[in-house]
């Protein structure tokens, strides 16, 4: 999960990085914990719910 939050996002690692040492190790730990419901066979599985929207002006 860390490898995702690190890879797919430019904020949120920069804000857990600008942290003190312990202050990160525990959002870190955090993250880790919350994440564990969402584990499944082949790792973390996660649904996106999506709404898609589409207008036309004639």
């Amino acid at each position: 999960m860390l490898d995702l939050l690190y890879r797919g996002t430019v904020r949120t690692p920069m804000l857990i990085e600008a942290q003190a040492p312990a202050a990160g190790a525990a959002i870190e730990q955090a993250i880790i914990r919350g994440a564990e419901r969402y584990m499944g066979g082949s790792g973390v599985v996660l649904q996106w719910l999506v709404l898609l929207t589409v207008a036309r002006r004639d």
